[in-house]
């Protein structure tokens, strides 16, 4: 039998976190997950856990013995407990003491791939991190779906995990297709082998309202998305920031709902002729 496995981190009231996957039949919705593990931890005497896509995200699909399996259909879930990590590094942390510690404390890189980072790496990282104080995730707050063509289901559902949060909503079964997004925004992914890159023809680009923008510049230098434009924009009443996804889709991440304006702006939309307003 395969199931998902989805990775989840929940904040014990003694400051430790419990680290622990919840594997599920292929397709159970995030919503039913959440309330899976929730249930685990009520359990465990954890009441007041936050469970949601900044703590508990599709992690991967896996083929699991006859039992677990059975377990799976008989309760809807199986949980496998990983490890709890202390609120307080050892005196000599390991590496994977440092990259836990960091999972546990600052949301944005709870789910980042530490592959290739060295010790001194995650040592400076974590440095930096306490230094700066955690950044809360973007949080996007409008849109109700896109449907979109996408060239790698698995490299494009990555991109908006480690960005937005986005978790996997549900897989669509038969083909290579799946739901993402959290409770305000839904995007439809379907791969395309053909698929080559977004053209802008007649399609210029989708917008996402977000909480903390004053933060959001920081966290896509640091996680390495590039930001078109110069930086931030300067509309009259809101700023904008814009990236594009591994498909060539570019996005708008603005400050505030429909740029706090009742009428249309004047001045070219950056991507229709360039941004002529002052930054």
């Amino acid at each position: 039998m395969k199931v998902e496995v989805w990775d989840t981190y929940a904040r014990k009231p003694d400051g430790n976190t419990l680290h622990f996957d919840i594997l599920v039949e292929e397709g159970t919705p995030a919503s039913r997950v959440y309330q899976f593990g929730k249930a685990y931890l009520r359990a465990l005497g954890v009441e007041d856990a936050r469970l949601d896509a900044s703590t508990c995200q599709f992690c991967h699909v896996e083929e699991v013995d006859e039992d677990i399996a059975r377990t799976i259909r008989e309760h809807g879930y199986q949980i496998v407990f990983l490890e709890e990590i202390p609120a307080q590094l050892p005196s000599r942390p390991s590496r994977r003491d440092l990259i836990l510690h960091i999972r546990a404390h600052y949301p944005e890189y709870r789910f980042a791939d530490f592959r290739g980072y060295t010790y001194e790496a995650v040592r400076n990282l974590l440095e930096r991190l306490q230094k700066e104080g955690s950044a809360p995730p973007i949080t996007v707050k409008g849109i109700d779906h896109l449907n979109l063509t996408v060239r790698n289901l698995d490299e494009t559902i990555a991109f908006y995990r480690k960005v937005f949060g986005f978790g996997v909503l549900k897989r669509m079964p038969g083909q290579r297709g799946a739901i993402i997004g959290n409770e305000a925004v839904k995007l439809c992914i379907y791969e395309d082998e053909n698929f080559r890159r977004a053209s802008k023809e007649g399609f210029n680009h989708f917008g996402l309202n977000v909480e903390n923008f004053d933060e959001v510049e920081c966290r896509l230098r640091a996680l390495g998305v590039p930001i078109l434009y110069g930086g931030v924009v300067h509309w009259e009443q809101s700023r904008s920031l814009y990236i594009r996804d591994p498909n060539g889709y570019e996005i708008e991440i603005s400050e505030k709902w429909g740029g706090a304006v009742d009428q249309e702006m004047e001045g070219a939309c950056p991507g229709q002729g360039g941004c002529t307003a002052a930054r």
